[in-house]
């Protein structure tokens, strides 16, 4: 039986020129020698099969279809006794192979075995077997497919990737379109178009290299190149970047230089950074804002820093009573220096804390405190010079001191807020301090412009004492309450610090949206507590809005109430709306009003009445017939006044 030609190029025998010239292609590409270097033997017969498979035209096909290889090959069927088919007509000796790929390829796409333009390697057959006399036989059975020039990979293709610093901070997916030539199934050349995916990691630098390997173009006798991209940054209106760091220049007044000032700056991640600057600044001074940097790509969660350089703006001119004020002003004399501490002295500084002075009984109503423990963090460095702020200085808290100022008769100064710790006496002499005050230190510094203890929420304003008092107890940039009212939480910070605060700590439902339903069961009625049953937060128009419910004893009966706040000031307050509603078994209830700003305390709010006030007999009215189980659904919206 001979060979089943068909079977070789794995085609049926309806199949098309096409699918033959397709199928030899794509086994003549598999089985070349070249491409097997491990199995060559086998390769090279599978290869001189596969190439005389191809080479019967459609007349030698149908000699094929009918007589099989023997007719082709005019070889004698068994039993014939010997007798040759030579007639010539049907006679089939199948070129060499490689002429036969290389009249297909155009020439070796591998570079291999030619020893020269248009030459391909040759090779033949000893006589024996399935191929015998293919091709003439005075030469070594097969050649070696490793002669002729290796081929050769072309230098990588390189491009520009630019990228902002944006993307390079926070990472990005950039999609790359190329247009390279490839070889198709018939061996032309063919433009061909591709997608490349690229994922900037957060912390490349510029220089950095992405390869694709073999996306550049495709020719015959050569591998393809790779493809590489390379990172290039774009510069940027504010930022430069200096390895893993961020530099800003920033340019000051003169004023701002000696007086302090706050560097206001948006992050290449969109946070608003507020920098305080307290200390006097020199020409080419250098603030350092640790781990606001670039990430750094290979450690991950860590950052370099921002590098803050100021240039001063120096006046071109000052009036005659400018340059007298601002002489006057430097030359503060310093009217004594601090004693040296004692042991008594030192065992006080260590067991005190860091409070603020209290105000004098003659001031103006600040209006309502702030925690404690903000203002701690909050302490303003004084503006002024080093010598001013060592005589303004406390030898307890170590804070700066503010009216009242105490002395002892050695003329030793003590703020207020430390007097009572140390039970009347000088820390520094151990006389009796009595009810002295020192009231040109007083007056120094009252006189003093000092920062607003804010700053670090991004409050710039600077004033003199008793302005700033006042001040603060309105400025727009005070941290806010907690405004969870199950219980006295102390926690203060700016929104988005409450909101977070709210959902991890006090497990608060969060819910996007304008509107609200929601139900509300209690089993006996007649039990109140003075706490908040529900408390919902709601996020919509960029804010943040507070639904409390809750149930508190007014006279000898429980008060149900339902009312809205708003996480911030009044002023943005007053910019919404609100409607609640309630009903069942036939009623209703509608209160509409304006949210309460959350500067107002809960007791505050809701001691005022101000919302949806339900008496308990109505609540239960509302809940249904039995009357024995408080069942409400309140429902309503939240909307923007045009």
């Amino acid at each position: 039986m001979g060979v089943d030609y068909y079977s070789v190029l794995k085609v049926n025998k309806n199949a098309t020129e096409d699918d033959i010239k397709k199928a030899y292609r794509k086994l003549a590409m598999k089985w070349h020698p070249d491409k097997n270097p491990n199995d060559k033997k086998e390769a090279e017969a599978r290869f001189k099969q596969i190439s005389e498979a191809y080479e019967a035209d459609p007349q030698k096909r149908q000699v094929y279809d009918q007589d099989g290889e023997e007719g082709l090959k005019d070889i004698p069927p068994p039993g014939s006794g010997g007798f040759s088919y030579g007639g010539g007509s049907k006679g089939f000796n199948p070129r060499n192979a490689e002429d036969i790929f290389a009249e297909f390829f155009g020439s070796s796409p591998f570079g291999f075995g030619s020893s020269g333009p248009g030459k391909s390697m040759r090779f033949s057959s000893d006589g024996g077997g399935t191929f015998g006399g293919f091709g003439g036989g005075g030469e070594n059975i097969f050649r070696s497919y490793s002669e002729g020039v290796t081929p050769k990979k072309p230098q990588a293709v390189e491009s520009k990737l630019p990228c902002s610093l944006e993307e390079l901070y926070s990472g990005s997916t950039r999609k790359m379109k190329i247009s390279r030539s490839v070889i198709d199934a018939n061996g032309r050349q063919v433009t061909e178009q591709e997608i490349l995916t690229i994922d900037v990691k957060p912390g490349w630098k510029k220089g950095t290299k992405i390869t694709f390997p073999d996306k550049g173009n495709e020719q015959l006798g050569h591998l393809p190149a790779d493809l590489v991209f390379v990172i290039d940054e774009k510069p940027h209106s504010t930022y430069k970047r200096d390895g893993n760091d961020l530099i800003v220049n920033k340019k000051v007044t003169l004023a701002e230089a000696l007086g302090g000032t706050t560097v206001n700056l948006t992050t290449l991640d969109g946070r608003d950074l507020s920098i305080p600057v307290t200390d006097i600044v020199n020409p080419g001074y250098e603030l350092v804002v640790a781990r606001e940097g670039m990430p750094i790509a290979k450690e991950r969660g860590n950052r370099g820093d921002l590098k803050i350089i100021f240039e001063i703006r120096f006046p071109t001119r000052l009036t005659p009573d400018q340059r007298a004020g601002l002489k006057r002003t430097l030359a503060v004399a310093v009217c004594a220096s601090m004693a040296s501490s004692s042991p008594f002295f030192d065992d006080i500084r260590t067991k005190s804390e860091v409070v603020d002075s209290p105000q004098s009984e003659d001031m103006l109503d600040v209006g309502e405190s702030v925690n404690d423990a903000t203002l701690k963090t909050l302490k303003p460095n004084v503006m002024v010079s080093s010598n001013v702020r060592e005589l303004l200085e406390c030898p307890v808290c170590l804070n700066a001191m503010y009216p009242p100022i105490h002395q002892c008769s050695n003329g030793h100064t003590l703020c207020s807020a430390c007097k009572p710790r140390v039970h009347n006496r000088c820390p520094t002499c151990r006389h009796e301090l009595g009810n002295i005050r020192c009231l040109a230190l007083e007056k120094v510094a009252a006189s003093l412009e000092l920062p607003c203890k804010y700053q670090n929420f991004g409050c710039v304003g600077v004033y003199p004492y008793y302005s700033k008092l006042k001040h603060e107890s309105q400025c727009l940039h005070r941290p806010y309450n907690c405004p969870y009212a199950g219980s006295e939480c102390t926690v203060v910070g700016d929104i988005p610090y409450l909101v977070a605060h709210l959902k991890d700590d006090h497990k608060v439902d969060m819910h996007n949206g304008s509107t609200f339903n929601h139900r509300y069961v209690k089993s006996n009625p007649q039990e109140v507590e003075n706490a908040t049953w529900m408390l919902t937060v709601f996020s919509c128009f960029n804010q943040y809005f507070c639904l409390h419910f809750e149930a508190f004893q007014l006279g000898m009966a429980p008060v149900y109430i339902a009312f809205l706040r708003f996480m911030g000031d009044d002023n943005e307050a007053k910019n919404y709306s609100y409607s609640l509603e309630v009903g069942g078994n036939g009623r209703k209830m509608i209160w509409q009003g304006v949210p309460r700003s959350i500067r107002d305390s809960h007791r505050k709010v809701r001691d005022s009445f101000d919302g949806l006030i339900i008496q308990r007999n109505m609540a239960l009215f509302f809940s249904g017939v039995d009357r024995k189980e408080l069942k409400l659904r309140v429902t309503g919206r939240i909307w923007k006044e045009q």
